[in-house]
């Protein structure tokens, strides 16, 4: 994803009084000497032609900004320092409570300093916010609107070139292409890897195009789906007056007989999804699946329970480890799901296939060990009680690995 650095910077300065170029420095929490920045192209129209300087209200020191390289040289994203965005006008915890009891949280519209690039060593790299104090000088030359039209569509072209980069698109043969057989474990695995890669580019284009009035399209362009993207249709663009603030607010004045008319048909749903109609062989659940998601659920109502889910540990300032315990083994149980639900219903998947989800998963189940090992070291929780949950991951891992054993036994 984008190397994001919003709350890290102290202060800045963007430079396009040369046209064609953007010069800078930014200086960084815990760092002690500024990044430079050389970047060919203009700003948009509000700063093109500008001196830019900019102090950070809410500085706060991010881990991942200690990697950035020292020298940021390649080409300038979009740049601009009126960008409208909406933001919360209540505090995070009151956030958090509205979220709770699922109800809108009030906005308002704010400028938004929204500096890209797109560097040599560290790929795209964003600055966003609406916490800085921005100083603007006169301009020494005008961008013409075609420039601006010219230098956004080489800003898309950046951001094509960089999502390429992250799908890693090869112009060789998929694995086991041309090939009836069935793949093997590790042509699955790459072929998962393919698709993460695949997914971590779409999330990355969504980022990039989530405000933008005809995201779709832009979306589908950045990803090099011209033909999805020539079909889009925008003669309705998105619109804050047609996209009104969600509010998850209940219902409460509707017709009595209309809810239980939507209870039955939830009811429906749930013995359709459940498997407890006439349908359960659509989606029967494995039994490990079932033992892992159980799990789950004991783990995040006993962290929900002690306070131990909460944002920050009210005793040691920090959150609690158990929460990478409780978040790693709901991974592992969708993995799970996704490999081993629905085996025997006649859809069964390769065994390949099986083998690279099960794999998958075992990294996840030594995160889940890695954050029990934590919780006692930071004595965040009882022993006894965190020595049980780490022999139960082992018994899952066990189980996991005669699976693997057990769909290679299958294999050609």
């Amino acid at each position: 994803m984008a190397f994001r650095i919003d709350t890290a910077i102290i202060r800045g300065e963007i430079n396009n009084e040369v046209h064609g170029q953007v010069t800078g420095k930014l200086w960084i929490a815990d760092r002690e000497d500024p990044i430079i920045l050389r970047l060919r192209g203009n700003a948009h129209r509000d700063i093109a032609g500008c001196h830019l300087s900019f102090v950070n209200t809410k500085v706060k020191p991010q881990a991942s900004s200690q990697s950035l390289a020292t020298e940021q040289e390649g080409a300038v994203g979009d740049m601009t320092a009126s960008r409208k965005v909406k933001i919360p006008t209540i505090p995070d915890d009151e956030i958090y409570a509205r979220i709770d009891r699922k109800e809108a949280i009030p906005t308002c519209l704010s400028n938004c300093l929204y500096l890209e690039w797109f560097s040599q060593a560290n790929g795209r790299v964003v600055i966003e916010g609406t916490d800085f104090k921005i100083r603007v000088s006169e301009p020494q030359w005008t961008l013409a609107p075609e420039e601006e039209a010219e230098q956004i569509d080489e800003n898309s072209l950046q951001m094509r070139n960089f999502i390429e980069e992250i799908a890693d698109r090869l112009s060789g043969e998929d694995p086991g292409s041309g090939d009836s057989r069935p793949l093997d474990e590790f042509e699955w695995e790459e072929r998962l890897k393919e698709s993460d890669r695949i997914t971590d580019a779409y999330m990355e284009a969504l980022d990039k195009y989530r405000d933008h009035p005809d995201q779709d399209r832009a979306v589908a362009r950045a990803m090099g789906w011209d033909a999805i993207a020539d079909e889009c249709d925008t003669s309705d663009p998105w619109d804050d007056d047609m996209n009104p603030e969600m509010d998850f607010s209940d219902e409460e004045d509707e017709d009595e007989d209309e809810e239980d008319g939507d209870s039955a048909a939830m009811d429906d749903e749930d013995e359709f999804f459940f498997g407890e109609g006439d349908d359960d062989d659509l989606d029967q659940h494995h039994p490990l699946y079932e033992r892992v998601h159980s799990f789950t659920v004991i783990l995040t109502g006993y962290a929900q329970s002690r306070g131990l889910m909460d944002p920050v540990d009210k005793d040691k300032g920090s959150p609690s480890p158990l929460q990478n315990v409780v978040f790693a083994t709901m991974d592992l149980a969708a993995k799970l799901a996704g490999a081993l639900n629905g085996l025997g219903s006649g859809l069964d998947p390769e065994p390949g296939l099986v083998i690279a989800w099960l794999k998958r998963g075992l990294p996840v189940l030594d995160r889940a060990l890695s954050g029990c090992e934590q919780a006692v070291t930071e004595k965040r929780v009882d022993p006894g009680w965190i020595a049980e949950v780490r022999a139960e991951l082992f018994e899952i891992r066990t189980q996991m690995l005669e699976l693997i054993q057990q769909f290679r036994n299958q294999l050609p």
